[in-house]
């Protein structure tokens, strides 16, 4: 499971802390890379009703897509 910052306190960009966790899982051991994921996307209430709909329907598209991590 993931759990995303829509507001995340350092400025640091979701997407990006998601390919970095998602990297590190990788080479740590190859095998966790090929499991399925939960993402939570969390701190919605910091970001407009429209920013957490957005983001919300932007990873949908992003897995239903298969794209890559």
């Amino acid at each position: 499971m993931h759990v995303l910052d829509l507001a995340p306190v350092d400025g640091s960009n979701p997407e990006e802390n998601y390919a970095v966790i998602e990297q590190e899982l990788a080479q740590y051991d190859e095998r966790l890379a090929t499991l399925p994921r939960i993402v939570v996307l969390s701190k919605s209430d910091l970001v407009s009703p429209e920013q957490a709909e957005e983001a919300r329907e932007h990873w949908v598209q992003r897995f239903a897509a298969g794209l890559p991590d």
